[in-house]
Formats: C-alpha cells, sequence, structure tokens
C-alpha cells in the first residue's frame, strides 16, 4: 500500500478533459478517445504492475486458506467426536457411581 501511495503521488494529475457525462454514450466514448493520448501510460505502468502482482497474492492467499479450512474441518470434527466420546465415559462413570451409591444404602 506505501509503494501504491508513492507511486501515484509521483503521478502527475489528469489531464483537464471535458466530461459531458450526462449525454448519450457515444459522446462519452468520444471524450474518453480524446484523452486517451494524452495519458502517460509509463507513470501509470508501476500501479499496474503492483496491482497485478497484489492480485496474484490475494489468489496464492485464497488458495492457502482453502487448503487450512478442509485441514481445520477435519481437526474441528475429530475434536467433536473425541469430546462425544470423554463425555460419554464420564456420564458412564457418575452412573455407575450412582448405582452402587444406591446399592450401598
Amino acid at each position: 500500500l506505501h509503494h501504491l501511495q508513492e507511486v501515484t503521488a509521483s503521478m502527475s494529475p489528469r489531464p483537464q478533459c471535458k466530461p459531458d457525462l450526462e449525454e448519450h454514450s457515444y459522446q462519452r466514448s468520444m471524450v474518453l478517445e480524446r484523452c486517451r493520448p494524452s495519458l502517460n501510460r509509463q507513470r501509470s505502468q508501476p500501479v499496474l504492475l503492483f496491482a497485478k502482482k497484489a492480485l496474484r497474492n490475494i489468489r496464492l492467499l485464497q488458495r492457502w486458506w482453502r487448503k487450512c479450512s478442509l485441514q481445520l474441518l477435519m481437526v474441528r470434527g475429530e475434536t467433536a467426536m473425541r469430546w462425544q466420546q470423554i463425555e460419554r465415559a464420564e456420564i458412564h462413570k457418575q452412573q455407575q457411581q450412582q448405582q452402587q451409591q444406591q446399592q450401598q444404602q
């Protein structure tokens, strides 16, 4: 983000074009066509390269998260099954203790 701010700060402001945006779409495209030669592509290239690199990193992060989320889902399921077994064993122990106390009385 800091690199993007530096690059955009070094760019000259956009040339003043006459945007009649309420007019017909043909007229809007003509305004854009008149402004196009005045744009400095050499200054906009670092921004585009930065955006391309950022998109690649985002896709990489998304791919990594998909893998991790599947692993987390499996671990969560295994942990839930373990807790159920532990709870059943604990309930069984409590029931046995209650039965023994009743038999002793």
